[in-house]
């Protein structure tokens, strides 16, 4: 390690230590700071710096041209990783920067809804140019509009199709988000996805306790386009994490988790050969897992913020004909409850060594 160049050494402990993972924590690197000849001392000074950049606008896209000098944003924020989300306004380096956020109030604005003052268009543009090498570039869409947008819209971003790689979006079945989540998913470039509503999110949330008569409709089918778009999102090589907080979740653990399944079973090679995440808030029945060939593998420990909450149980699914591919489910079943409602699942797909041993 010696002969390597300090400069090169530096640059990657920089990836490892402003890393964020797709859970939405920071990836610490403590070995690094353990190390000598100085390179201790540089994780730790890495670590300090260690930011996020977040930047709220009025939405994405706007009707007519905006001038360069059109105030889209009141300020840009930034916060240090190792002390307690503090928030200030003075920029640091990009080379500092772990997550660039950028929150769209909706997807579309007027021109009258500029500010006196803030940040304008240009410096906006200036900036994400700057993150455009940011590990992780995140847009949090709140509402999205009932109607298609229309092609000739103007964006504030440039290739907002493309610059993100994690995406935030409140779901509703109208065009309008059907077109904006389908331009996503065809771009190729998201590596983490979450479509979410209020009712679900709101139940699903571990600072505020669970409800014990969950807010799910077991009536409601989204139409088939949704199904194709989260299909085609999953099956994507760069897509780490598919999040689904949805008020309908009954129809995501039986439908679209039976035909997600059956799909990776008939047709392996649709998925690559990579850990991914699916989290949902409703686990499918053990019925059904039992008929897709799970087995219960053992009872699974649980940790930080829902330690203690949850008893977790773990099913294994071993592909019949690709012996390298083994699906995993993890279901957690909040203690306490009456009706034994179970409220998340994560499926994670894992390679497997030639030992038998299994890595992510």
């Amino acid at each position: 390690m010696d002969a390597l160049p300090f400069d090169f050494v530096a640059a990657v402990m920089r990836i490892h230590v402003t890393a964020i993972d797709y859970m939405g924590h920071t990836i610490p690197l403590y070995s690094a700071e353990l190390l000598g000849a100085g390179y201790g001392r540089s994780a730790q000074e890495i670590k300090e710096k260690a930011c996020d950049c977040s930047v709220v606008v009025h939405g994405l896209f706007c009707s007519v041209p905006i001038p360069p000098g059109f105030v889209i944003s009141p300020a840009v924020s930034f916060n240090r990783h190792n002390k307690g989300g503090e928030v200030f306004e003075v920029p640091c380096a990009t080379k500092d920067v772990a997550l660039f956020s950028v929150r769209a109030k909706r997807l579309t604005f007027r021109r009258g809804d500029a500010l006196d003052e803030g940040v304008t268009l240009l410096k906006l543009r200036k900036l994400q140019h700057r993150c455009r090498h940011v590990r992780v570039r995140e847009l949090i869409v709140e509402s999205l509009p009932r109607e298609a947008v229309t092609p000739s819209a103007f964006t504030n971003f440039s290739d907002e199709t493309t610059f993100f790689n994690r995406a935030v979006l409140h779901f509703h079945e109208g065009p309008g988000f059907q077109e904006f989540l389908q331009r996503l998913v065809e771009a190729g470039r998201l590596e983490s996805l979450h479509l979410f509503d209020r009712r679900a999110s709101d139940y699903f949330n571990f600072h505020h306790g669970y409800l014990q008569n969950p807010p799910f409709d077991h009536t409601v089918h989204p139409g088939i386009w949704l199904q194709k778009a989260l299909m085609d999102a999953f099956g994507q090589s760069q897509l780490l994490r598919l999040q689904l907080s949805l008020s309908f979740s009954h129809w995501i653990s039986k439908i679209f988790f039976r035909d997600l399944v059956n799909k990776w079973l008939t047709d392996p090679k649709t998925f690559p050969e990579t850990t991914k995440y699916l989290d949902f808030l409703h686990s499918p029945d053990v019925d059904l897992l039992r008929k897709l060939g799970f087995r219960l593998v053992n009872l699974c420990s649980t940790s930080g913020q829902i330690k203690g909450r949850f008893v977790c149980r773990s099913y294994m699914l071993p592909h019949p004909k690709e012996i390298e591919r083994t699906l995993r489910i993890t279901i957690g079943e909040q203690k306490g409850s009456q009706t034994g409602y179970r409220i998340y699942c994560t499926s994670t797909v894992y390679k497997q060594r030639s030992d038998g041993s299994v890595y992510k």
